[in-house]
């Protein structure tokens, strides 16, 4: 009876050392559950940008190429540029979302003399093959699309970004991309640039605080000019903040003249949520 006495206080540790285990691994199947983004420096990619990618609870996954100011500072809140690249763009090689060097897209917003002026994070996601941004007419948003919302959340709990400057610019099938995330979600987004795209202009009815600086060639053949003017009136009869410019003799490479236009980026970063 002594000697069992004796390991009596061992038993009980023993036991609750058992418990304290069962409970922590609970605790870790739970922690699984949540989102999460993996990081992998890829030193391959210029302008600073890093390959990131977003998790949802349900198994999907969306990857994109993330710019943090270099600057960043955690007391301070920063505007963001979400870039949906066109067509040309979808598949598995990051690389191709910054292919045209920085007088457009993703690394024109990460040039060092356009962050000293404007300091933004910058979200490139990539499209896989066969899939689209926009969801079709009458259908809800298309999968993509409801995991760049998430992903713009997520980043939203991690660094300090300003829920009320959220931009986005998108070209061809990003333009299309873009008249359709700011219909679906008309209060997440500030401001929006679509480029040589179009849309369903009765979703344009909810667009009256969102403002719009839309991007056309005259001579576009691969999408008709007439949808963006569809989507720009439809807009403006919501109320919408809504600027038009169309080039004469330009084809579907609008993005060439619409980056270079003075207001540019002044515009862009002006705009706020109420």
């Amino acid at each position: 009876m002594a000697h069992i006495s004796l390991l009596l206080p061992w038993l009980f540790l023993a036991f609750a050392f058992g418990l304290s285990q069962k409970a922590e691994g609970k605790a870790v199947s739970k922690e699984t559950a949540i989102p999460t983004v993996s990081e992998q420096v890829a030193i391959s990619f210029p302008g600073g940008f890093r390959q990131r990618t977003y998790k949802a609870p349900n198994g999907d996954s969306l990857r994109y190429l993330l710019f943090v100011p270099e600057d960043y500072n955690p007391k301070k809140h920063y505007p963001v540029v979400l870039w949906l690249h066109g067509r040309g763009a979808r598949g598995k090689d990051l690389n191709t979302l910054l292919s045209w060097g920085d007088e457009h897209g993703p690394l024109f917003f990460a040039r060092p003399e356009n962050q000293k002026n404007y300091p933004c994070f910058i979200v490139a996601p990539q499209c896989p093959p066969n899939e689209l941004w926009a969801g079709p007419w009458g259908q809800p948003a298309s999968r993509q699309q409801k995991l760049i919302v998430k992903m713009l959340k997520d980043l939203r709990s991690r660094y300090k970004i300003d829920s009320k400057r959220q931009y986005v610019v998108g070209v061809s099938m990003g333009g299309f991309g873009t008249w359709d995330i700011i219909g679906r979600y008309p209060k997440t987004f500030a401001a929006a640039m679509p480029m040589c795209g179009g849309g369903y202009p009765v979703r344009a009815s909810r667009l009256q605080n969102v403002a719009i600086w839309a991007f056309h060639g005259k001579s576009d053949k691969a999408v008709s000019p007439k949808r963006s003017r569809e989507m720009v009136e439809a807009a403006k009869k919501s109320g919408a903040q809504v600027k038009y410019t169309e080039y004469k003799g330009v084809g579907h490479e609008v993005w060439e003249p619409a980056f270079k236009e003075p207001e540019f980026l002044s515009w862009l970063f002006a705009q706020k949520r109420k």
